[in-house]
């Protein structure tokens, strides 16, 4: 998993980002046609701190960037 510099914006660190998007708690798809398909996410970081992240989800082989943090 990638992480894109839009989701550090909030002093998020890359290693929370993908803790948080890759072990996730909760996933809504927010586009089904169009490609990549957008998911939201809400998971903990290495500090136990719940975050939400969009995924960019490319597909099967290397599916996945992280775009941002709403927290």
């Amino acid at each position: 998993m990638k992480v894109h510099r839009s989701a550090l914006r909030h002093g998020v660190v890359p290693e929370d980002a993908v803790q948080a998007a890759d072990l996730s708690l909760w996933v809504e798809p927010l586009e089904d046609d169009e490609w990549p398909h957008r998911e939201l996410r809400l998971g903990f970081d290495t500090q136990a701190r719940l975050l939400e992240t969009v995924v960019l989800v490319f597909g099967v082989v290397d599916p996945q960037l992280v775009v941002r943090d709403l927290t």
